[in-house]
């Protein structure tokens, strides 16, 4: 570990983060649409950093909203 790098660097994602894991089915449809109110729940809901948020409930709502998502054909581990 390099200590003149800054504690956020270690956060950023790699191009291994960008992939789907090998497990997944791939996504076999033509399309699909991702809800308004889905953009605009994550859009108001920003995680900041500030020191009176709490980033595990911020993910386990993030979480509960995004099990709601259904579309046709795609499993729900791929969503």
């Amino acid at each position: 570990m390099d200590n003149n790098t800054p504690i956020n660097q270690y956060a950023n994602p790699t191009s291994t983060h960008l992939r789907p894991p090998e497990h997944l089915e791939p996504i076999t449809i033509d399309g699909f649409e991702i809800s308004p109110d889905f953009i605009e729940f994550v859009q108001k809901e920003p995680f900041l950093g500030e020191s009176e948020e709490n980033p595990y409930s911020h993910l386990q709502e993030f979480n509960r909203f995004c099990d709601l998502i259904r579309i046709e054909g795609m499993p729900d581990e791929t969503i």
